[in-house]
């Protein structure tokens, strides 16, 4: 990183420090919701594994469509 990088990126953090704040906690929500979809597809495919087509089945797979919603939203934010 050059001089003239970290310079600006200290005087964006000092002007606007709560975007800074925001930006941080966006990429951490949407890293979150991405490995919670991808725990929730090794849970289907278990469940799919062992027992078919079940209700718990169906509600995994709707946590799943939640998270991919819930961060396809959040992309939308910046």
């Amino acid at each position: 990183m050059t001089l003239a990088v970290a310079r600006n990126i200290q005087r964006v953090t000092r002007s606007t420090p709560r975007l800074v704040l925001r930006f941080a906690a966006t990429s951490l929500g949407r890293t979150a919701l991405t490995m919670a979809s991808i725990l929730l597809i090794r849970e289907y495919l278990a469940l799919a594994a062992a027992l078919g087509a079940s209700p718990g089945l169906a509600v995994v797979a709707l946590l799943f469509i939640a998270c991919n919603v819930g961060d396809a939203s959040r992309a939308r934010e910046f």
